[in-house]
């Protein structure tokens, strides 16, 4: 009997297990983790980040620029005239943004893991970054063959799907897996947060994309009553601007985000993990 009259109790302690781990094992086992994200935690991980390291988007910047400099540079070598303004309209973005875009994208989430693991200086960042490059080709196609997959059913499995892919590029850029593996992880360990995920991840991205129309929309009709090619000309050059600006700051924040989910989420390595799991099993 113990000194407060209360009866002792013999036998084992039991163990102090964080909690994280155990949503690490029911994730890794396939079984729902609810209310395992907190957005809060998240929304200070990513402040923090930032406050550390303002000037983190500059060198993703250089290499998001040459897809929006490349549209113009028919005006660079011949000039202002009508024929340059139809060239530069004329322009495919989808390539540059697949090339530069994925290559800013994978630089910034490259460095957001660093950062956020106390890791300075570039080597770490850019080490196998031409490797995540590919796998970020790989997971946004296969992402986006899924949630099309999904709103052809409707438009809610396609945002779920959506949803639980968006920690893919996340997984990818700090575990260094292949496509398949951080899609198939990402899917496992969002169980039970997507409704955060998608308020965390997805809505920046609406907010961007409205932005990004509007922005469009706004010097529409000023650049169809251009009377000089210089003028249209000088219109499209703000148009990129901006586009340019709100790029850099939505793929900033989103990759930010993504990284600290992951991070508030983050699996021990799967073969540790299951071996210690048999214990508690």
């Amino acid at each position: 009997m113990n000194d407060d009259g209360s009866s002792a109790t013999y036998g084992p302690e039991e163990p102090d297990v964080d909690p994280r781990f155990l949503r690490d094992v029911q994730a890794l086992r396939g079984e729902s983790v609810p209310g395992s994200l907190s957005g809060a935690a998240v929304l200070r991980r990513v402040r923090l980040l930032f406050a550390q390291h303002p000037t983190l988007p500059l060198v993703p910047a250089l290499l998001l620029l040459p897809s929006y400099l490349i549209p113009f540079l028919p005006f660079f070598v011949n000039g202002a005239s009508w024929e340059t303004v139809d060239a530069v309209a004329e322009a495919d973005g989808r390539w540059l943004d697949l090339v530069f875009g994925t290559a800013a994208r994978a630089a910034l989430l490259s460095i957001v893991v660093a950062r956020m693991r106390g890791l300075a200086g570039w080597a770490e960042p850019f080490r196998g970054i031409a490797l995540l490059w590919i796998r970020l080709i790989g997971i946004g196609l296969c992402t986006g063959i899924a949630v099309v997959g999904g709103l052809l059913l409707l438009i809610v499995p396609g945002l779920i799907v959506a949803t639980a892919f968006s920690l893919a590029p996340a997984i990818a850029a700090s575990q260094r897996w292949s496509v398949f593996e951080s899609l198939e992880h990402s899917w496992k360990i969002s169980r039970g947060s997507r409704w955060v995920l998608f308020a965390v991840l997805l809505v920046p991205t609406i907010v961007y994309a409205v932005a990004s129309g509007l922005a469009t929309f706004a010097l529409y009709g000023p650049m169809e009553s251009a009377t000089t090619p210089e003028a249209f000309l000088a219109l499209e050059a703000g148009l990129f601007a901006g586009l340019f600006v709100l790029e850099l700051g939505y793929q900033s924040l989103a990759c930010a985000l993504q990284v600290a989910s992951y991070e508030e989420l983050r699996q021990p390595d799967p073969v540790d993990a299951s071996a210690v799991a048999e214990v508690f099993t």
